[in-house]
């Protein structure tokens, strides 16, 4: 919606001002886009916008009953319709129609022109009284029609530029007069007996009222670039301050002083984001004008502009607009600067996390695999104690299962690196499959594990060393919560024709409906009995983080019979066939 104000002359009075700044300012409040445009032909501007901004439907008031005292002018409703007969056009009532039925009537604007100084009706009768003196001289000196008109309309173009419209059309019938009581015979009466002046007369009020308009429109014309100017310059100034401005605080106070000292007026910002106001506390009964600061997708404040005794002109409302506009990109720029620094600041602390963790990663893993590998040398001697056997077994189990927790870190790290490219080669899941179960077994000692392969030979690209610590996690997670008499079952077989499907099924209490997601998120465990396993909650994650990174998925399922379900998806082609499983 967009509220247009078309001005072209000073012709209203004072009242009607107050209302073009009134309905700018109920305009505004109600969300619409406030345009001031200059222009002789009112019905042409408004098209112009229409067409500018795409819009359908044009509403104007109705024309005042001035309007069709010339039967040759069009007014703005009939210009509309000329111009733009695919536009619809609605013309409002002056009035409710509440007001209307009880009798009230409207208004009836009148051209009436506004009223000047006093010192400005003062300057242009003295100019004209200059003008008909030095006229007088001319005429007793030199003689002649043609020198006084000039001196005459010298006169009114001096008029015109020292007062308005109104002087100037004043200033122009006054020279003629002027001119027809003290220059024409016979003099100091307004008779002429000369014919020919009936044509001089006219001509002369034209040249001289078009002399005074043309000025008066000059006027006009300098007075706007002169404001225009200002308020350029003034949001030129800003726009370079808030290029500098750091802090919301900064910025509000920034726009808040430049507003206020443009528009000679309490200006008051509040932002969303702090929940308080810059430049002083909103008041409280003053009439004022709210303008929204705001983006594309959301509010970020408001301003605040006090009213005083006089409302808002049309400019000014479009120059807060536009402040308001530079006030929403620097704190939009703002918001996004910090974003980024917090960003920046993350990601620097998740670097000299992942480096340390894999800086003692490393420097565990070695003596790690120097105590596991020594207590296994001991265990083969026969000469142990039974007591130290017991001692060598905890030492050798706790070792490795510390080992398998720094290998988990590392992964972890490794995979949290986005420059890390995966060194993928095609093999037979089969043989990935025992040597992990070969490996798991080896730590867990009596557990065993019933496998069930297909016929047919299933090929991966994977890459090997991230798949078979994948498969680590999730058969060690499920030997380590296992309870159940019977194997811990894995079973590989293809799901379609791309894809391969590995189950792991153990006899373990599996884990409530409202957790599962939750077992995957980095460090979380969860312990329940005694007997549970110790761990730090990476194993999961690492497992699913490898499973995506190959393209494939992993989801976990209670089993109807007790225990858990994991189900591991790769992508997979299926070989020729081969030996039974």
């Amino acid at each position: 919606m967009v509220a247009c104000s078309v001005r072209f002359r000073r012709r209203f009075g004072e009242g009607s001002d107050d209302q073009l700044s009134v309905n700018a300012r109920h305009a505004n409040d109600l969300g619409a886009d406030v345009v001031h445009v200059e222009g002789r032909r009112i019905a042409e501007q408004l098209v112009r916008v229409a067409r500018e901004r795409a819009g359908h439907t044009i509403v104007v008031g109705r024309p005042p009953r001035y309007a069709h005292w010339i039967p040759w002018r069009e007014n703005i409703v009939q210009g509309i319709a000329r111009r733009a007969p695919d536009i619809t056009l609605c013309i409002s009532p002056s009035r409710p129609a509440a007001e209307t039925e009880a009798g009230r009537t409207a208004p009836e604007v009148t051209a009436l022109t506004r009223r000047s100084p006093s010192h400005r009706w003062f300057s242009a009768a003295l100019l004209m009284t200059i003008a008909v003196g030095m006229s007088m001289v001319v005429d007793r000196l030199a003689g002649g029609d043609a020198n006084t008109i000039m001196i005459l309309l010298a006169g009114v173009l001096f008029s015109s530029a020292l007062g308005n419209r109104t002087t100037g059309l004043l200033s122009s019938v006054l020279a003629v007069l002027s001119f027809n009581f003290f220059f024409t015979e016979p003099r100091y009466t307004l008779v002429v007996d000369d014919s020919s002046y009936l044509v001089t007369f006219p001509v002369m009020l034209v040249v001289a009222f078009v002399t005074s308009e043309l000025t008066s429109r000059l006027n006009t014309s300098v007075d706007l670039a002169r404001t225009r100017e200002k308020r350029a310059e003034t949001l030129y100034r800003n726009s370079e301050q808030l290029l500098s401005a750091r802090g919301v605080t900064v910025i509000t106070e920034t726009v808040a002083s430049n507003l206020s000292r443009l528009l000679q007026r309490r200006v008051t910002i509040a932002t969303a984001d702090q929940g308080v106001t810059q430049g002083g506390h909103l008041p409280s009964g003053h009439p004022g004008t709210v303008f929204t600061v705001a983006t594309e997708t959301e509010s970020l404040g408001t301003i605040h502009v006090e009213d005083h005794e006089q409302p808002l002109s049309v400019g000014s409302v479009a120059l807060v607009n536009a402040f308001a506009a530079q006030l929403a990109i620097a704190l939009d720029r703002e918001r996004l600067t910090l974003a980024e620094e917090s960003a920046r600041l993350h990601a620097e602390r998740e670097r000299v996390r992942a480096n340390l963790l894999r800086s003692v990663s490393h420097d565990l893993r070695t003596p790690l695999a120097s105590i596991a590998g020594s207590a296994s040398i001991l265990l083969q001697l026969a000469s142990v104690p039974p007591d130290h056997r017991r001692l060598l077994e905890d030492i050798e189990t706790d070792s490795m299962w510390l080992s398998g927790i720094v290998e988990n870190i590392l992964s972890l790290t490794r995979l949290s690196d986005e420059t890390m490219a995966l060194q993928t080669s095609e093999e037979v899941l089969e043989e990935i499959i025992l040597e992990v179960v070969e490996r798991v077994s080896r730590r867990v000692g009596a557990k065993r594990f019933d496998l069930v392969f297909p016929v047919e030979i299933i090929m991966v690209t994977v890459d090997v060393s991230l798949v078979e610590q994948m498969l680590i996690n999730v058969l060690g997670n499920a030997t380590d919560f296992d309870r159940g008499p019977g194997p811990i079952r894995v079973e590989a077989v293809m799901a379609d024709e791309t894809t391969v499907s590995i189950c792991v099924q153990d006899h373990g209490p599996g884990i409530p409906d409202e957790e599962i997601e939750r077992v995957f998120d980095l460090f979380y465990t969860r312990k329940n009995d005694e007997d549970s396993r110790r761990g730090l909650g990476v194993g999961l994650t690492v497992a699913r983080t490898i499973v995506e990174l190959h393209g494939g998925t992993i989801r976990l399922t209670n089993a109807h019979s007790g225990g858990l379900d994991v189900t591991i998806r790769l992508p997979a082609r299926s070989a020729s066939p081969g030996g039974d499983s």
